[in-house]
């Protein structure tokens, strides 16, 4: 019985190879194709598909979302010829359909499904960095965050720009390439402003169903302090509610915690999870130079990439500025411009802003939105003034009714 089923083995293999070699080695009608379904993901996707034919053999759908890099040929009977199917990008829901493979007085039919997708859609767009009156803008660029795109997607851009301060400004149009299904595409601006005052910024694309998405910002007169965060690439994104990745620390002399030289492999983070420990109580002075914060003070403050969260579960932080040696010997009234997010599973709290030197602001909080998006929290746009700031002034932000928040984007400029 074991010899029989041995043997039984080794002719089915012999067979198989037989099949796998050619589609026949008679002069009988062929007609033979790879797959009886194809599946496909909702991005524009092509699956390989195989024909094995004796003569002329065609294939015919009825739909047009389905297409074949080849769909006619002429077979020997022998030779499997491979094409490729292709779905175009779903934007709705999950679809069905089939195609029909036809030879030698045969028909085989190959059905197809494509899963749900969605829309592109634009995110809120923001600037890399502050733009300033008779200041070049080179190196300032628009970011825009996009989702339900796919790789290798094509889209055409347009930037306009409006408002009292757009003079002097310029942006061109291009056409970009999509490197992954979600991400964040960069536009420079060129040009020098010629005054100062509101700035719209209005973003489209040569997608018909994609909304435009504008951007309402100040070029300002004179910026005393800067900082977007930009250095700091660590930990999970909670308020995208994207992944992210960390070093494994090591301790310097002074027991402080720094990067591995090499880097190494990096730890996985989920969106919720810092990327440092305190970065004021346990991170060494040199990591705080590398990420920008050598003149800043806080308590509870951790890496995030592109900015900083604030508190934990059970302690509230707070970050204090620089001061603002740049205003020199006089008083002067300052703007200030920020964002925040409040942590994703809290509500009801508020953003409190105190201060060590002088000046007089026009709020003390700001009640958080809390506005959840699908995948995290949303950012929110916090401006007021202080009134008769000096050199020596520093703004403190903390938390008040909530434990945890996210900051960024924080530009001070003279009025």
């Amino acid at each position: 019985m074991k010899k029989y089923s041995i043997f039984k083995y080794v002719v089915c293999t012999m067979a198989l190879i037989a099949v796998l070699g050619a589609c026949s080695d008679n002069s009988e009608s062929i007609l033979l194709g790879s797959d009886d379904r194809l599946y496909f993901s909702s991005a524009e996707d092509g699956r390989t598909f195989t024909v094995c034919a004796s003569g002329a053999w065609q294939i015919t759908t009825e739909v047009q979302w389905l297409s074949f890099s080849k769909s006619n040929g002429e077979g020997d009977g022998r030779t499997r010829e491979r094409i490729i199917v292709s779905a175009a990008h779903n934007t709705g829901a999950a679809r069905q359909a089939s195609f029909q493979l036809s030879a030698a007085g045969k028909t085989l039919v190959v059905n197809c499904e494509q899963e749900e997708g969605h829309p592109f859609k634009l995110g809120t767009a923001s600037l890399s960095s502050s733009l300033q009156v008779g200041q070049s803008a080179t190196g300032v660029s628009v970011n825009i965050p996009y989702e339900y795109g796919y790789k290798g997607m094509k889209l055409g851009l347009h930037v306009s720009l409006g408002g009292e301060a757009a003079e002097g400004l310029t942006v061109e149009d291009e056409t970009i390439t999509l490197e992954a299904a979600t991400g964040t595409f960069s536009i420079p601006i060129g040009g020098t402003p010629a005054r100062s005052g509101k700035l719209t910024v209005t973003i489209s694309t040569d997608q018909a169903d994609v909304a435009p998405v504008s951007l309402n910002t100040t070029v300002n007169d004179r910026i005393i302090l800067e900082q977007h965060f930009d250095l700091c690439v660590y930990g999970g994104d909670f308020v995208g509610g994207h992944p992210g990745t960390m070093p494994t620390w090591i301790k310097d002399g002074n027991g402080k915690n720094i990067p591995p030289e090499p880097l190494g492999n990096l730890q996985s983070r989920t969106a919720n999870q810092d990327g440092s420990n305190d970065l004021f109580a346990t991170m060494a002075h040199s990591y705080l130079i590398s990420k920008g914060l050598e003149d800043w003070e806080g308590s509870k403050v951790y890496e995030r990439p592109g900015y900083i969260k604030l508190g934990t579960a059970s302690a509230v932080g707070k970050i204090v500025t620089p001061a603002f040696g740049a205003l020199g010997k006089d008083k002067s009234n300052v703007e200030v411009a920020l964002r925040v997010a409040e942590w994703v599973d809290e509500e009801g709290g508020s953003l409190v802003i105190s201060f060590e030197g002088s000046g007089t602001p026009s709020i003390a909080t700001y009640t958080y939105k809390h506005v959840k998006a699908k995948a995290g929290s949303e950012w929110e746009d916090v401006r007021f003034t202080i009134r008769d700031a000096s050199a020596d002034t520093r703004i403190i932000f903390t938390t008040k009714g909530n434990k945890r928040f996210a900051i960024d984007d924080i530009v001070v400029s003279v009025k």
